[in-house]
């Protein structure tokens, strides 16, 4: 019976959590419950707005691990990296690139469920993105960035109807691009718009009885910075495919040149979340961690580590 459950939370993961529909990456996301599409920063913004890789132009790595839900079963890993922009006519340009990996595996590595390497589904997405300046003077700014995702999914044969693999589905691998869109624009440094469409070409995967679209997102925030060390955002968060949407607000607070606190909350129907994390500067190097709430599963957890050159 524990296995039949297992087995029944992997199956709803797979299908409505994954890189389909993943809306916190990164500790900043997560410590202000996903609330910074109006606060995009540097490489992490392909995660959530790419119109913000303009607000950067260092060479920079990051890398990060999330713990979802203490589930040793789950692992979900991700990195990104930025270079320098570059100039076209008057317009700006600032590239990355950027790794997501889902994996699901049974605990045991046995071959039930049909999983003969111990692996339940395996889900890739390698984005090449772009933040495009479009404007930049003394009063406002202004910017757009697309995500070009590459999607690979993989999924273990099953067990079939007598649990052995007979009469099962065979393994499994699809692939298909997606498209992601984003914008952001700032006013006397002080009020900030973005927005961010994810899976603007409402892609598929598979065929047949197998076919799934993968869900479709739109975020859009507002930010306020009352002061150069604090800022303060609020979000509209909406699945478009099932048509579910989640209000987020959340502040970030620069206590000196080291240390940065931020935390943030989610309110909607039946799943109102917190969040909380903070930042360690060093030269050269930071350090993050951040952690987020869920009403009936554990906590997400993620540690992450980036690297800068100037």
């Amino acid at each position: 019976m524990k296995n039949y459950y297992y087995l029944v939370f992997v199956c709803n993961f797979i299908f409505a959590q994954v890189f389909t529909d993943v809306s916190f990456i990164s500790s900043r996301s997560i410590g202000m419950a996903g609330s910074i599409v109006s606060n995009p920063k540097g490489e992490e913004s392909v995660f959530y707005n790419p119109a913000g890789l303009v607000n950067s132009n260092k060479i920079s790595f990051l890398c990060g691990n999330n713990n979802l839900y203490n589930l040793n079963f789950i692992k979900q890993n991700y990195f990104s990296i930025q270079i320098p922009k570059y100039n076209l006519n008057r317009y700006s340009f600032n590239t990355a690139l950027s790794f997501q990996n889902l994996q699901t595996s049974y605990s045991d590595d046995s071959a039930e469920f049909g999983s003969h390497n111990g692996d339940l589904s395996r889900e890739t997405v390698v984005s090449i993105s772009q933040g495009i300046e479009l404007l930049n003077d003394k009063n406002s700014t202004l910017s757009i960035g697309y995500n070009l995702n590459y999607f690979i999914f993989y999924q273990s044969a099953s067990a079939g109807v007598g649990g052995d693999g007979s009469n099962g589905m065979s393994e499994g691998e699809s692939e298909t691009f997606g498209l992601d869109i984003g914008i952001h624009s700032s006013l006397r440094n002080k009020i900030s718009f973005g927005a961010f469409i994810k899976n603007v070409t409402s892609v598929r995967l598979g065929k047949g009885s197998s076919l799934i679209f993968l869900p479709r997102r739109l975020n859009v925030g507002v930010g306020y910075t009352p002061y150069p060390d604090l800022s303060t955002n609020f979000s509209l968060d909406r699945l478009l495919n099932e048509k579910r949407s989640s209000f987020r607000f959340g502040f970030e607070y620069l206590v000196n040149k080291y240390f940065e606190v931020r935390s943030g909350i989610q309110m909607s129907e039946n799943n109102n979340r917190f969040g909380l994390g903070f930042s360690i500067y060093l030269p050269y190097i930071s350090i993050s961690y951040g952690i987020l709430t869920h009403p009936i599963l554990d906590n997400i957890n993620t540690l992450e580590v980036k690297v800068s050159f100037e």
